[in-house]
Formats: structure tokens, sequence, C-alpha cells
């Protein structure tokens, strides 16, 4: 669990370990000179990283530890000794990694799960930041999915930590499909904020962060123009392979995109171009009864990886949906006699229904009939099937 802060030479003062420091029989240091009093018999039980060690060195009394602080090391030394720990946002990014290069895996979950439920949109990249460096922290998976969801919020954070993100990382949230944005304004203005934060140094991943840019024509047009006219593309003197059109327009955009692909520098040659919106590869639909002193309400959330970490909230009500269906972007959820509400899960809102535009049959053993639009859908069970009109037949 987590506790507050002990330091690692009172747990010999008291209870179990009391007097058996006279006992330890090696020293641990650290890169500052601090050094710590260990019983190796009890560092081999729950460290890989020291069983392995003293097996192939028994008679080295002190074994340094590099690029681990004093601080740190006693945290997890006072984890070693009692099971506590105390976790804080400022320290866990710091034991993670201590726990990682000493082979701590139970250390290193317990660390995973304090930060999942501290994630916030102030400190998701700066500990993706330090996360991405080490394969074996499975947080890294967390802190991307949380970046991806709620990217809009992070870039109107003022300490969100984009604009010291990694080239490599940004690009990686960049060109995601799963990117939450409702438009590519956002994007654009990341890699213009990220690039103006450094311009002498950044300009050179100019070409390639455009090319995670997926925009359409219809809605594109005047971005377009914009970012052709803005000085980190306009004058930038990696384009070298192309001039700008004197014309600025979504064509001259979609063209310059796509022919980087054959110009830009091989670093950056495996960069993908899209032009398809950015729909999550997985999205789910959770809906969740609550009881409480006021009525029972349901709760529906859009969530994109199934788990409650990453749940957005989209629509509450004082009945329980019995059953929905989600044609499109929208969800129909009915009871036993109407349909009570339609939601649009893009833009996040109740859409006001015609009469004409829902209908619904009586509930019966073969199930139920709706009516949307000009399309009929029967359901029975967890079987939906359409109504092929011109064809007369399900």
């Amino acid at each position: 669990m987590t506790v507050p802060a002990k330091s690692f030479a009172k747990i010999f003062n008291s209870g179990s370990w009391e007097g058996q420091q006279k006992f330890t029989d090696s020293t641990l240091q650290t890169d500052d000179g601090t050094t710590f009093r260990i019983h190796r018999v009890v560092l081999t039980q729950r460290s890989e990283y020291f069983r392995a060690f003293f097996d192939s060195n028994l008679n080295q009394e002190t074994i340094v530890i590099p690029k681990i602080s004093s601080k740190i090391l006693e945290s997890v030394l006072v984890y070693i000794y009692t099971g506590t720990i105390a976790l804080d946002e400022k320290n866990v990014g710091d034991i993670m990694v201590a726990s990682d290069y000493l082979l701590m895996d139970d250390l290193m979950k317990r660390c995973r799960s304090f930060a999942i439920q501290s994630m916030t949109s102030s400190n998701c990249l700066p500990s993706l930041s330090i996360a991405w460096q080490f394969e074996r922290l499975s947080v890294t998976k967390d802190y991307y999915k949380y970046a991806v969801v709620h990217f809009t919020d992070i870039l109107e954070t003022s300490n969100g930590g984009l604009k010291e993100l990694p080239f490599e990382i940004l690009q990686r949230l960049l060109e995601s499909k799963s990117l939450n944005v409702i438009s590519e304004r956002p994007v654009w203005e990341a890699i213009m904020s990220w690039t103006e934060a450094n311009s002498s140094i950044r300009l050179p991943h100019v070409p390639a962060l455009l090319t995670c840019l997926k925009l359409d024509e219809e809605v594109d047009e005047n971005l377009a123009a914009e970012i052709l006219s803005h000085t980190i593309v306009s004058r930038n003197p990696h384009f070298f392979c192309f001039m700008l059109s004197n014309q600025l327009s979504f064509h001259t955009l979609r063209n310059t995109i796509l022919s980087l692909h054959e110009c830009l520098d091989p670093v950056f040659q495996n960069s993908l171009s899209s032009y398809d919106p950015r729909i999550p590869n997985r999205l789910h639909l959770i809906a969740r009864l609550t009881e409480s002193s006021e009525p029972w309400r349901s709760e529906l959330f859009l969530s994109y990886d199934n788990e409650l970490d990453y749940w957005r909230h989209i629509h509450e009500a004082y009945n329980f949906f019995k059953t929905m269906i989600v044609v499109g972007q929208r969800i129909y959820t009915y009871d036993e006699y109407d349909v009570d509400y339609i939601i649009d899960i893009v833009e996040e809102t109740i859409i006001i229904r015609r009469e004409d535009e829902v209908h619904m049959t009586m509930p019966s053993v073969k199930g139920w009939t709706i009516t949307l639009g000009e399309k009929a859908y029967h359901i029975v069970g967890s079987d939906v099937f359409s109504y092929e009109f011109e064809r007369n037949r399900w």
C-alpha cells in the first residue's frame, strides 16, 4: 500500500526488524556516495537483479547502484523490507525506473496502478516521455492511450508538456487514427506550438509531422491555406523537393504532403499519410445503472479501450436503458414501448427526434422491429437484421 515516507534506518528501531541491522552483510552505494547496510538474503527474495548479482559476486562487500538517487533507493529498500511504499506524482516515475533496473515486477505493478489513478492532462505527457525510454514499463501504453483520448484537454493545459515532447512520441500521437479530435486543427496547432518552442532545431521535423494530417477537402480548405502560409512551412528550408504554389489551397497542401513521401530524409520515409477520418480501432459504448438515494438512473459512456480510466461520460438519464442499437454515429435507446433517446456519439448531444423518424413495434417473443428514417431493423436477442425494401427481404 501507499504510506507516508519512512526512512530506511528507522525500520530497525521497532517492529519485527528491531535490532536486526547488526546482522547486515553488505553495503549498497549510490553515485553520490550515500551508503545503506543491507541483508543479502532479504534483497534476493524481492529482486531478480540482486539475486543474480549476489550469486556471482559472493565476496563483494560494496555494490554501487548507478543512476538511482539515494532518496529513490531508500524508498525501494523500505519497500523490500516492509512491503510499503510512499508514492506521489513526483517520485512514481523514478521509482518505476528503479524497479525496472532492479527487476522488481511487483513494485512496478504497484507503481503502474498508482500512475493510472493519478493520470491528468498536466502530468500525462511528461510521464510518457520518461516511460517511453524503458521497454519494460507497461504503463507506457496507459500514458499513450490517455494522451490519445484526452489530446484536446492536454493542448489546453498550459503546463501539459507538449512543447517538451520528443519528436518520435509527438509523431506517433499525431498519426494515430484513434486521436480524439473533431477536426485537424488541433493537430496543426500541436505541430505549430511544438515547432515554435525550438524552431532552430525542430524545423527539419515539420515535413514529417505534416504527413500526420488527415484532411478533408470540404472542411479543411481554410486550414490548408493557413498551414501553407505559416512561416514554419512557407519559409522552411527543409521543404527542398518542391516549390509552394502561389495559389494556396487544399489541393496544394494535399499534393505537398503526398510529395513529401518521396523526398523526405530516409529516417522519415516510413511516415504514413492518410485522408481517412480519425476513427478509433476499438470503440465501446457502455451503459451503467447506478443506485442511490435518488431514483435509479443510467449513464452512457464512450470508451476507447473498455477500461474505466478512459471512459468519457456522454449522457445521463433517470431511467435505465433496457436496449440500445447503434446506427452510424447514433445510439437509439428504447424500452418495451418506445424510443427514449437518440444520442449522437460524435457530437455527444441528444437529438430531438421527429415523430416520423423512429417507429417501433411492441415487443414479442420474436423481438422488436424499429424503423429509423427509411430503414427498418429487426432485433432478436443479440442479432440485428436490416430490411431491404428493394428486395423485400430481411
